[in-house]
């Protein structure tokens, strides 16, 4: 009788946080979708000097008592439902939302459920983390562009964009990674630091048709043409290192 009454009492204690955690997932992919993330720390803060400690305790005690724990929880959950209307309005009242960033929102959008959601900043960081990174600088344009390389140079991915390069289209930006690219195997071709076989793939990827990224009625001539005028529009090119 003793060991049934433990094993009901676990039980109980580990259903009930399981449930209190599956309320918690539908409250984080509700910001998710409206595109922010709760910061949690920021939310117990908030809780913390708004909730008595003996009332927090309370709560927390609850959790660890047969039949109350699962009371504890519905109550809870009957309790989300009914501000689910009005809760990320209290949550940015509370200064506990984020937005995220377009790179958060595209990890986010592939698998739209709040276990992603909660794991958003991190798979964010480490595709970042593994990006290739182009600053431009040149006048009023200043910026990062963090991409990834597609096989042999076919296509890049476009991952984040900063700064004043927020502006520009996708196909501007590969226009500008393009263009990058031509300039530094030109230069490692110079210094024999790249093959042949490269050089003739970075070409081919220039002159075709369908790597064509700026509309043909732009008539004036190519910027950054050659080294040298690269380096005058100060330009840096950097790859990211990693961690």
């Amino acid at each position: 009788m003793t060991w049934g009454m433990l094993l009901f009492w676990i039980g109980s204690v580990v259903a009930s946080y399981s449930m209190e955690f599956v309320n918690e997932l539908r409250m984080v992919k509700d910001a998710a979708d409206a595109g922010y993330k709760i910061d949690f720390k920021k939310l117990d803060d908030a809780q913390k000097s708004l909730l008595p400690i003996n009332v927090k305790k309370l709560s927390t005690l609850s959790m660890f008592l047969p039949i109350v724990n699962f009371l504890t929880v519905i109550k809870n959950v009957f309790s989300y439902n009914e501000a689910r209307p009005v809760i990320l309005d209290q949550f940015r009242v509370m200064g506990c939302l984020e937005e995220m960033s377009d790179i958060e929102m595209k990890e986010y959008s592939k698998k739209p459920t709040g276990f992603n959601a909660m794991l958003v900043s991190y798979k964010a960081k480490a595709k970042l983390d593994k990006a290739y990174k182009l600053h431009i600088k040149d006048g009023f344009i200043c910026g990062d562009i963090y991409y990834e390389i597609v096989g042999n140079f076919e296509d890049v991915n476009i991952v984040s964009v900063t700064g004043s390069l927020t502006r520009y289209s996708e196909k501007e930006l590969k226009k500008m990674i393009f263009d990058s690219f031509s300039i530094i195997f030109k230069f490692n071709a110079e210094e024999n630091n790249i093959d042949e076989a490269a050089i003739k793939a970075i070409e081919t990827l220039l002159k075709s048709d369908s790597n064509t990224l700026l509309s043909e009625e732009d008539d004036k001539k190519e910027e950054f043409a050659d080294l040298d005028t690269y380096r005058k529009k100060d330009v840096l090119i950097k790859k990211r290192k990693r961690k």
